[in-house]
């Protein structure tokens, strides 16, 4: 019987991070996408990766202890991910001047991509651990 291996999580994701970065940095230097960018696309950026790695690191505590737990602490790691990033949204918009296109665009995109990573990655973790 082999022995499935987890979603190697932290290098992939430290791939991601740095094609996004790096798309980042090229769409905000060239001149025919650089409005579509906000400035502070960066905070967008930082803020999302941290939440997304802690967000899986409270999944992964649930599905490395099994059972009942596992539901609650993934729930609890993509509940918490919501929130934080709705008062983070809030505090934003009501303390910067923004525009509402290139908000919506900056942050749901950032948003949508560390999300479906962060799931596509706890999916395959528990296929893994259902094989097992």
């Amino acid at each position: 019987m082999t022995k499935n291996k987890l979603f190697p999580f932290s290098p992939v994701f430290t791939i991601l991070s740095a094609i996004i970065f790096s798309s980042i940095y090229v769409m905000r230097d060239n001149p025919n996408t650089s409005s579509f960018i906000s400035a502070d696309i960066y905070l967008f950026f930082a803020f999302f990766a941290s939440i997304t790695y802690a967000a899986f690191q409270i999944s992964m505590a649930g599905i490395k202890k099994g059972g009942e737990n596992a539901i609650i602490f993934i729930m609890g790691g993509i509940a918490t991910k919501l929130l934080l990033t709705m008062v983070f949204a809030l505090i934003y918009v009501y303390s910067h001047k923004v525009g509402k296109l290139q908000f919506l665009s900056n942050f749901f995109i950032l948003y949508f991509i560390y999300s479906a990573f962060e799931i596509y990655s706890l999916l395959y973790n528990l296929r893994a651990q259902k094989i097992q």
